[in-house]
Order: C-alpha cells, then structure tokens, then sequence
C-alpha cells in the first residue's frame, strides 16, 4: 500500500512546525536562565557624596515584559529584587533591554553593598548582580590670594598622586582620580601666582 505523496508532504510539514516550536520553547528557556546570570551593575556617580542623589544602572542581561523590580535599603545593603511573573498563564516575550536606571536618595557616609536577585515564578531568588561603592566627603580645595596654576593631591598613605592643572578657584582630588579611603592622610600642594584682584 502506497501513501500519496500529498500525505507524505503534508506530515514532514507538521513535523517541521513541531521541530521549530521545540526549538524556539528551547532558546527561550534558555535565554531566560542566561538573562538572570548576566546582570551587571554600575554606580553613577562612582563615588557619590552624601549630597549626592545616586543612581543604580543594570545592564547586560536578558529581561521580560513580565518583570516588576522591588528596592529595599537596610543595614548599608540595597537590595533589588527581580520578580519575572511569566508563567503558562502570562505569555511574555523576552526582550534585551536597555540600562535600567534605578534613583536612589542621597546616602549616609559609609560602605554599601547593591545585590540583585532574580526569581520566576514560584522560584526561590538567586543572586545575579553585586557590586559595592562607598559613600564619602569629597577631598576639595580652594586658594586666594592666588591663581593656582597646579595641585598636587597625594594619598601619603597609598602613596599615590594626582595632579591637577590650571584647577580654578575650586578643585576636586578625587574626582580627578585620586583614590582616598577613609582614615588615609592626604597632602594638597598648590603653585599658584599672586593675584591681587582676589
């Protein structure tokens, strides 16, 4: 017994729709499982003042259209949780989203501690992302009489420098890249010409 040959073309097309339906269920789930391992966090400023309003940005991972994101701050830790509620009853594309940008007020001086979690469903959640930053009073300066035409800021404790040139009234050793932790002895040298309009 024969099977037409329209019967024959027929089932290798249902068989390769099932195939594809198989393989794109598989890039799915997998893409989902790589997504919650490849958060990357960033610290905007890097090093924020306590007057600064800081923001938190993540980056580098896969998302959904079904995320929600809480934010709890205790005990110098800031917490991000990641909720996915896609499941069979929410159908949500996974999608690589841009940096996602998460404000937070002003901080206390002190060391702080950022950790992402992530959960789908009734998962249990897992760390994805960490980073940490501190939160200090910057090393400035400011000089008259005179027009300061060079700053040497030195950390004599790692014994690092930075120098600043042509600076104006106003300088900043550790936004011109000078690493400074807290109980570190820091020296500024200013050279500088008299300048009697000051």
């Amino acid at each position: 017994m024969s099977i037409p040959l329209k019967e024959i073309g027929q089932y290798r097309q249902r068989r390769t729709i099932v195939f594809m339906l198989l393989l794109l269920w598989g890039v799915l789930t997998s893409i989902q499982a790589k997504g919650a391992f490849t958060t990357a966090v960033t610290i905007d400023p890097p090093i924020p003042t306590p007057r600064d309003n800081i923001t938190l940005k993540l980056s580098d991972r896969v998302g959904s259209a079904c995320e929600t994101n809480t934010i709890t701050i205790a005990n110098n830790t800031i917490r991000v949780d990641i909720y996915d509620y896609n499941d069979f009853g929410h159908f949500c594309i996974e999608i690589i989203p841009p940096p996602e940008e998460i404000p937070i007020n002003p901080l206390p001086i002190g060391s702080y501690q950022v950790t992402i979690t992530y959960a789908s469903g009734s998962d249990t959640p897992r760390e994805v992302g960490r980073a940490d930053f501190m939160v200090k009073e910057p090393v400035t300066g400011s000089f008259t009489p005179v027009k300061p035409v060079k700053v040497v800021c030195q950390n004599l404790t790692t014994r690092k420098r930075t120098v600043i040139r042509n600076p104006g009234d106003f300088w900043d050793c550790q936004a011109a890249g000078l690493e400074i932790r807290p109980g570190d002895s820091v020296s500024q040298k200013v050279i500088g010409i008299a300048d009697e309009s000051k």
